[in-house]
C-alpha cells in the first residue's frame, strides 16, 4: 500500500545523484552517508552481513574531518545506537575506533570518553563483561575532570559491577570504593544526594558480604538506607533507584 519498493528506489536514486556533486563536498558526503544508512538498514532487515557498509561508513567518517558543515554528531549518535545490533563484529569494532578518534579530534577527549561509557554500559548489559571492563577502563583517564565527575562515578560503578560479575570481588570492591568516594564528595561539598551514591553503597554491601566482612556490611547498609530514604523524600521513585 505504501509502495515501499518504489519509494526506496526513488530515495536511492536521488542520493546517488547528490553524492556526485563534488563541488559541494559536504552535501555529497551527507548524501553518501544517508545512502549507506539506507543500505545498512536493508541489509540488517534481511539478516545479511553488513561488513561492507560499516567499512564504507568508516571511510565517510574519515572524509568528514575538516568539513565544518558536515553533521557528524547525528551520525555518531545513530551508529552508537545501532551498536546494540552490531556488537562483536570486527567491522563495527574498527568503525567505533574511527568514530572515537575523529570525535576526540573534533570535540575533545570528554566526547570520546562519553562514547566509551555508552559502549561499556551496553557491553555489560549484554553480558560481555571482560570487554566492558576494557572499554570503561579506557574512558576513566579522560573522565578525571571536575566537569565530568558524574560520568566518572558511573564509569567506576559499572566497571566495579563487571569485576564483581566475573568473580573478582577485591577488584570490584576497590573500584566501587573509588566510585563511592567521589559520589560522597558531592554530598559533603554541595549537599547533593544522588542515585549513584545509593547504587555504590548497595553494591558494596553485597561485595563485602561475599568477602565476609561483617562490620563493613553493616556500615554500607546504614548508608544505603539513609540515602535511599532521602532520595524518596526528594521525589525519586524507589522502584527506579539503582
Amino acid at each position: 500500500t505504501a509502495s515501499y519498493s518504489e519509494h526506496t528506489d526513488i530515495l536511492i536514486a536521488e542520493l546517488e545523484r547528490l553524492r556526485t556533486e563534488k563541488d559541494r563536498p559536504s552535501t555529497a558526503l551527507q548524501a553518501e552517508t544517508s545512502l549507506l544508512e539506507v543500505q545498512l538498514a536493508i541489509q540488517l532487515f534481511k539478516g545479511k552481513a553488513v561488513d561492507d557498509e560499516l567499512r564504507s561508513l568508516q571511510d565517510v567518517i574519515l572524509q568528514s574531518e575538516g568539513l565544518v558543515g558536515y553533521p557528524l554528531e547525528p551520525l555518531v549518535e545513530k551508529l552508537t545506537e545501532v551498536g546494540k545490533l552490531l556488537e562483536g563484529l570486527a567491522a563495527y569494532d574498527e568503525l567505533f575506533e574511527t568514530i572515537l578518534r575523529v570525535a576526540s579530534n573534533r570535540d575533545g577527549e570528554i566526547k570520546a570518553a562519553r562514547l566509551l561509557l555508552i559502549r561499556g554500559e551496553r557491553q555489560l548489559s549484554q553480558g560481555r563483561r571482560v570487554e566492558a571492563i576494557a572499554t570503561l577502563g579506557r574512558a576513566l583517564g579522560w573522565f578525571y575532570k571536575h566537569e565530568t565527575r558524574y560520568e566518572i562515578v558511573k564509569a567506576l560503578y559499572l566497571c566495579g559491577c563487571a569485576y564483581d560479575e566475573v568473580g573478582l570481588p577485591w577488584a570490584a570492591r576497590g573500584t566501587l570504593l573509588a566510585a563511592a568516594s567521589i559520589a560522597t564528595d558531592e554530598l559533603w561539598r554541595y549537599g547533593d544526594v544522588t542515585p549513584y551514591q545509593a547504587a555504590c553503597y548497595r553494591r558494596l554491601k553485597w561485595v563485602e558480604l561475599r568477602l565476609g566482612r561483617l562490620p563493613h556490611i553493616l556500615a554500607w547498609h546504614e548508608l544505603d538506607v539513609v540515602v535511599r530514604h532521602e532520595l524518596v523524600e526528594r521525589g525519586y521513585d524507589p522502584e527506579k533507584i539503582l
